[in-house]
């Protein structure tokens, strides 16, 4: 869109008392003047000091409410600006071939049309060879009555028989002689004597010829003959049928079934039909229809300029009415706004774009995700383009009914954002299932259920966003910048699956009687979590604290309207009912867009809002975890935070640290045993002393499965000398007494503080590979309560 200037204009008729004022009334007669007046007075109508009753006023751009089906240019701020050439060669190129893209879509969509109506009426050509064998023969008798009419005068047969009727018995005589005369002359005429003795001569040689069997000379003198009576057989079986008020033809028409090409005219009847165009109006096309194929889908795409008062979002508005007319369903069709406001741009699907779900692009991912400025990949539009979601400045409500496809949606937001170690990423569970277990060990906080938990977290939470906004004050900075995140500790990632399961009276007070807990009131900890993420909601974006709250019970006692509104990032799946589908999206959206009317076979179809895109229809992509998919992409996200240093343990963690500091727990997962997932108390977040030395040892070692002692001791000594250069390298045995001391004091040291039994480490002795004693791998990560 054009930027407009705000403010008044710097020059003009008004600025200069001297400059002579223009009477547009000279110009334009009255009724032009009085339209002009009229979308003024709209315009102004748009503007914040403008009224309906004003003749001018300020106009800035105005801001809309996005509807289904509308997506603004895609085009961005940082394209190449064209060179003067270009734009000289583009001023005088046909729009179809301005650019590559265009002029193949363009290309693509002739050659698609052109074996199209080979198909179609190549299987028709019995019956159009029939048609034309009995024009011809038609013809033939048109011909040969047409010259028999003109040598006998036939002119004059219809009035020789009303004299003779009438008894004339004069008049008849007359006619007769006058006839007999006109005869004569015909018959010695040049152009009768010629053209009998052309026509006599060429249907003796054809006879000739055919009886002799001289095809070559018989044929094209046959196939010229049967071309000239097939010419004047359609010429008159056309004119018969003019005077009839029909229209002739020797090809049949497609039905709308079968038109599947999308033509100028068949977009104008449809724009006829649902009164966006008047009857005397039509559409001005921007170039050829073009096509394109995605995924199993193919689509004509047809921009066209509407008549003045036409727009795009009005075309978006009526979208399921044109889809209608077109003879298509809502979910084939798709309009944007294509440059100014009246060009649109038409895509015309041959099925249902969202049939087949896509495999996740984040299976393809190999290195760092910069989540931040290009967003994480999540779902697809109708015309198969990547919707990237990005953790940026806006919070995220999901919702839908169970099975509708939320899980997938949080499964590709939660991987993506691993792959970013900039970012936190804080999971609490509140289905407490084991879906996400396998990610523990990346999560820098992960909880399943436990309400009292969350108030206690999100009580942090909430002081590390007045940290983070006392910061940005400190700073002079009101936004966000990557410089300004990374001295700010990263992106927060606040991540609660099921809602429902902390904000339900009655599945709080499920809980705290599964706890035996008679002393916490149900009614605070509800009060005190919604509290925490309204505050979170509405101020927490500012500072890099992004939400992203889960239900599959949309309701307001759920998800209260206030929440809602703060959460301005929305994502309906497959709801109950259109109220339930409001309660995601917000009031009254059900007129534009209802995901009631999701097809519940098509699970991860949905209905996104967002304020970089607006709101537009979609499908998750599809990370099919029956094949492992989910653990493919974990392992590479996994090895991208280890080389960044940014797993749970490696990187400062104040919100962790403050929740242990204060409650003696840590929900630092981090894949702990049977208890992933689980707040013990006492447990302190990451591995330490000479256990995360051990392990480092390993890691830098490459990961192998084992390690001598003395390899070991090499290796602890090298990497710190300072601390653990007391450890003897003389003799094994002596090397392998003080190694073992020093892991049970850390043992034992480490369950004194988890309130806990020790756990045991003991070296071992193996022969495969070559004998020697030491530790595996497998046995430090158990003692270290790593999982796997």
């Amino acid at each position: 869109m054009t930027d407009m200037p705000i403010g008044p204009a710097t020059s003009g008729p008004d600025d200069d008392p001297n400059q002579a004022k223009i009477d547009l009334h000279k110009y334009l007669d009255p009724q032009s003047m009085r339209d002009i007046e009229a979308a003024m007075r709209e315009a102004a109508a748009l503007t914040g000091p403008g009224h309906a009753g004003a003749t001018i006023g300020t106009l800035p751009e105005p801001t809309a409410q996005p509807v289904v089906g509308f997506i603004e240019s895609q085009r961005g701020d940082d394209d190449e600006p064209l060179g003067w050439w270009q734009q000289e060669m583009r001023s005088v190129m046909p729009t179809a071939f301005a650019d590559p893209e265009t002029a193949r879509r363009t290309l693509l969509q002739a050659r698609a049309v052109a074996w199209n109506r080979t198909k179609f009426h190549g299987l028709r050509t019995p019956v159009y060879l029939a048609r034309a064998t009995w024009v011809a023969m038609y013809g033939a008798w048109a011909l040969g009555g047409t010259a028999v009419h003109y040598l006998f005068a036939g002119e004059y047969t219809e009035a020789v028989g009303t004299a003779r009727r009438e008894r004339n018995d004069a008049l008849v005589e007359t006619l007769r002689d006058a006839r007999s005369k006109k005869i004569n002359e015909r018959f010695r005429s040049k152009r009768a004597v010629v053209g009998l003795a052309a026509g006599g001569v060429y249907v003796t040689a054809l006879l000739v010829t055919a009886t002799l069997g001289e095809w070559i000379v018989a044929g094209p003198l046959t196939m010229a003959l049967a071309g000239l009576c097939g010419v004047a057989g359609y010429r008159a079986r056309r004119t018969q049928a003019a005077e009839a008020g029909e229209v002739f033809t020797l090809l049949d028409d497609r039905d709308q079934e079968q038109q599947q090409e999308l033509t100028d005219e068949r977009l104008v009847n449809a724009l006829r039909a649902v009164g966006i165009l008047k009857k005397d109006e039509t559409v001005r096309p921007v170039g050829l229809v073009g096509r394109e194929r995605s995924g199993e889908t193919t689509a004509e795409i047809a921009t066209v300029d509407l008549p003045a008062g036409g727009t795009a979002k009005k075309c978006a508005a009526m979208l399921d009415e044109i889809a209608s007319a077109l003879g298509i369903d809502q979910v084939q069709l798709d309009i944007q706004q294509a440059g100014p406001a009246n060009r649109v741009s038409f895509w015309v699907a041959d099925r249902d774009p969202f049939a087949s779900s896509r495999r996740s692009p984040l299976l393809e991912l190999k290195g760092v995700l910069d989540a931040w400025r290009d967003g994480i990949p999540v779902a697809f539009t109708k015309r198969g383009a990547a919707i990237r979601v990005k953790i940026k400045d806006s919070s995220f409500l999901i919702g839908g009914m169970t099975r509708a496809g939320k899980g997938i949606a949080i499964m590709s937001l939660v991987l993506g954002a691993l792959f970013d170690p900039r970012i936190k990423v804080r999971f609490f569970d509140g289905k407490e299932s084991g879906e996400y277990n396998r990610l523990a060990p990346m999560l820098n906080t992960f909880v399943k259920g436990d309400p009292r938990r969350l108030v206690q977290f999100l009580a942090v939470e909430v002081a590390e966003m007045k940290r983070r906004m006392h910061l940005l004050g400190k700073m002079g900075k009101a936004k966000l910048s990557p410089e300004i995140l990374e001295k700010l500790g990263g992106l927060e990632l606040v991540i609660v699956d099921e809602f429902a399961a902390y904000t339900d009276l009655e599945a709080i007070k499920l809980y705290l009687a599964e706890v035996k807990d008679e002393d916490t009131k149900a009614e605070d900890l509800r009060d005190a979590i919604i509290g925490s993420f309204n505050l979170l909601s509405s101020q927490g974006a500012a500072g890099g604290i992004i939400l992203v709250l889960s239900t599959q019970m949309p309701e307001v006692a759920i998800i209260p309207s206030r929440l809602r509104s703060n959460v301005t990032s929305k994502w309906a799946m497959r709801t109950e009912s259109a109220q339930h589908s409001n309660n995601i999206l917000g009031g009254g959206m059900s007129g534009t867009a209802n995901a009631a009317l999701i097809p519940l076979e098509q699970r991860g179809r949905g209905i996104l809002m967002t304020p970089d895109i607006g709101i537009v229809e979609n499908r998750s992509y599809f990370i099919d975890d029956e094949v492992g998919e989910v653990e493919q992409i974990a392992r590479v996200a996994y090895e991208v935070r280890r080389a960044a240093g940014a797993l749970p343990g490696d990187v400062e963690d104040q919100v962790e640290e403050e929740l242990y500091r204060l409650t003696r727990a840590s929900s630092v997962a981090g894949g702990i045993g049977e208890d992933v997932g689980i707040i013990v108390r006492g447990r302190k977040a990451g591995v330490s002393g000479i256990l995360a030395a051990i392990l480092a040892a390993f890691e830098k070692a490459g990961n192998p499965d084992r390690m001598t002692r003395d390899d070991l001791v090499a290796a602890l000594v090298a990497a710190d000398p300072q601390q653990w250069g007391h450890l003897p390298q003389d003799t094994p045995s002596k090397t392998g007494t003080v190694l073992k001391k020093a892991i049970d004091e850390q043992l034992a040291a480490d369950a004194l503080t988890e309130s806990r039994m020790p756990r045991e480490l003991s070296s071992k002795e193996w022969t495969a590979g070559g004998k020697g004693r030491g530790y595996l791998l497998a046995d430090v990560r158990a003692a270290a309560g790593i999982a796997g």
